[in-house]
C-alpha cells in the first residue's frame, strides 16, 4: 500500500541528542594549546581524565547526528523506492508534522529515537515500554528483552493501512540499533515477506498488520531475523 500510494513516500529516522563543546570552550584551549589545532578538520579537544566541565562548555547539536545503524537501515529502503521508481523525501522525526503524515504515506525508521514511531504505534498490540523492551498489551507479562551482551535484539514491523493520519504507515523499529536494521532488512527481503504471508490470516492483504522479529547480532551486525509473534486487524 505504500509503493502503490501515487503519492510521495515521506521517510522518518531518528535523530540522536548529542552534546558537544561550544566554540568558546574550543578556543579557549586552542589558546592554550597552542599548535593542537586541526585545521580542516571536525574539532577534537582531547580532554585530561580530570578535565571538569560545565554546562556551559557544551551546546545541544540538534538535528545533526543519526546513528550509523539507522543509515544503514534507511540506505535499504532508499535502494527499494529507487528500484520501483518511487519518488520519497527523507525526513528527521522533528522535522515531520502531522499535517504531513495526512497528506503522503510513510515509513517510520527506529523506536526510542523517533518520537513518531512512538507516537503511531502506542495503542497496537505490540509497543515499545520505557524499560526498553517490547510489551504485549494484550498480556503485560509477555515481554521480549535484548540480552546484556548485546548478541541478540527483537523488533517490531507493522503496516497500518488507515492509521490515524488517514494514510498508510509502515514501521520498522527496533530496541537497538541493531533491530532496527534487522526490521528493515526483513520488510525489503521479498523471501522473507513470503514466508510471513504464508502464515498470516486469510485476506491479510487488506488488514493492518504487526509482527515482532527476533535477531541474533555479531558485531553489531543481525543475522536473517525471525519471527516470534503476528497480530492481524
Amino acid at each position: 500500500p505504500v509503493l502503490d500510494n501515487s503519492n510521495t513516500v515521506l521517510i522518518s529516522i531518528g535523530k540522536n541528542p548529542v552534546y558537544v563543546l561550544t566554540d568558546t570552550y574550543i578556543s579557549a584551549y586552542n589558546r592554550q594549546h597552542p599548535g593542537s589545532q586541526n585545521e580542516g578538520m571536525a574539532p577534537f579537544v582531547p580532554l585530561a581524565p580530570d578535565a571538569k566541565l560545565d554546562g556551559k562548555d557544551l551546546v545541544l547539536a540538534d538535528g545533526i547526528f543519526v546513528a550509523l545503524s539507522d543509515v544503514a537501515a534507511t540506505s535499504k529502503v532508499l535502494s527499494l523506492m529507487v528500484l520501483r521508481k518511487k519518488p520519497f523525501d527523507i525526513r528527521l522525526g522533528s522535522d515531520m508534522t502531522f499535517g504531513d503524515l495526512n497528506e503522503d504515506p510513510a515509513i517510520l525508521i527506529g523506536a526510542y529515537n523517533n518520537p513518531w514511531t512512538l507516537s503511531m504505534i502506542a495503542n497496537q498490540r505490540y509497543v515499545f515500554s520505557a524499560r526498553a523492551d517490547i510489551l504485549d498489551r494484550s498480556n503485560p507479562k509477555k515481554q521480549w528483552s535484548p540480552n546484556a551482551d548485546s548478541t541478540e535484539d527483537y523488533a517490531i514491523v507493522s503496516r497500518v493501512l488507515n492509521s490515524k493520519t488517514g494514510k498508510p504507515i509502515l514501521i520498522a523499529a527496533g530496541i537497538t540499533g541493531a533491530g532496527t536494521r534487522a526490521a528493515v532488512g526483513f520488510i525489503t527481503d521479498p523471501q522473507a515477506i513470503s514466508t510471513l504471508a504464508k502464515s498470516l490470516p486469510k485476506g491479510w492483504e487488506k488488514k493492518n498488520i504487526e509482527v515482532v522479529l527476533h535477531a541474533s547480532v555479531t558485531n553489531g551486525v543481525p543475522i536473517a531475523p525471525d519471527v516470534v509473534a503476528t497480530y492481524c486487524w
